[in-house]
């Protein structure tokens, strides 16, 4: 069972780390952000502070695949982020 939960925690941490791979791609070969809400980036981006922040406090950063998680959506939202402040003009 042990294997299972570390597959799921791989795949969880890809998905969610390559998840905005697509639309920060697609700002930056069209110099756009017109179709994009910082409202959901603000949000997404709260979201994954308040997940390290619960991992620090629990002390739960023995579990390295919810620390990937959440510091590679960090880093993909603030990726995003600046592609919206460049393009958003």
């Amino acid at each position: 069972m042990e294997i299972i939960g570390t597959i799921a925690g791989i795949t969880l941490s890809i998905s969610f780390g390559i998840a905005y791979a697509p639309q920060i791609f697609r700002m930056f070969k069209l110099k756009s952000a017109r179709d994009i809400s910082v409202s959901s980036i603000l949000l997404n981006l709260s979201g994954y502070l308040s997940g390290l922040t619960y991992v620090a406090v629990n002390q739960l950063s023995d579990n390295v695949w919810l620390v990937v998680n959440y510091s590679t959506g960090c880093i993909m939202t603030l990726a995003t982020l600046y592609a919206w402040f460049r393009y958003s003009k």
